[in-house]
């Protein structure tokens, strides 16, 4: 069960999204996410100091629900190809679903700057993202490996390849998050298609297969 505090942060990150997505961080106030909650200024400034504050717990929330949604699929059964097509296509449509926070972000914080970006507990919360990302995919190269679906030549340098693969999604992620204006074709869709994605994936596979 929720404590206060748990149901009131709650609160405060999905009026906060609803408002950075649909006016931007800096036309958003203290004020209108107290209001979009149904509670008083003085409520919100007892749990949170500064907008800084409240963006770097929607990052850090969006990032746990992206790294829930990834650790789902890739428990279910199936070959390490499966799995790891399940991972990328989960991975880039469960980002694709905040896609519009980051694009409004985009310009006033990684542009120009702010507190909240340089705040170590975001620092360390988006480095801890990543990491379980990468060990997440040498557990799918591993898998792989013995069933020989790929090569054994990566057996020996599974968390290379493993920074390679996410490093290259990180550049997928880039173009449709933001980079809007450079979109590659098919993350422009109102939905990322089957046939693309196996595109993505089989460039990846044919790489990796004997």
């Amino acid at each position: 069960m929720l404590t206060k505090e748990e149901i009131i942060r709650e609160e405060v990150i999905t009026a906060a999204q609803r408002l950075f997505q649909r006016y931007g961080f800096a036309k958003t106030t203290m004020e209108d996410i107290a209001k979009a909650m149904g509670r008083g200024k003085s409520t919100l400034y007892y749990y949170y100091k500064s907008k800084d504050d409240i963006f770097k717990d929607v990052i850090i929330h969006e990032t746990n629900e992206v790294l829930t949604a990834v650790l789902e699929v890739c428990e279910q059964n199936g070959t390490a190809q499966e799995k790891l097509y399940r991972y990328i296509s989960t991975l880039l449509n469960k980002i694709r679903t905040t896609v519009s926070l980051y694009e409004v972000m985009k310009k006033e914080f990684m542009e120009e700057g702010s507190a909240c970006m340089h705040q170590p507990s975001l620092h360390e919360a988006l480095l801890r993202f990543d990491e379980k990302q990468k060990t997440l995919l040498k557990s799918i190269l591993f898998l792989g490996v013995q069933n020989k679906e790929f090569s054994e030549r990566i057996g020996n340098d599974l968390d290379l390849v493993a920074e390679v693969i996410y490093v290259s999604l990180g550049g997928f992620v880039l173009n449709f998050t933001l980079l809007p204006d450079k979109k590659l074709l098919y993350l422009n869709e109102d939905n990322l298609k089957e046939e693309k994605m196996r595109a993505i994936i089989n460039i990846l596979v044919y790489g990796l297969k004997n």
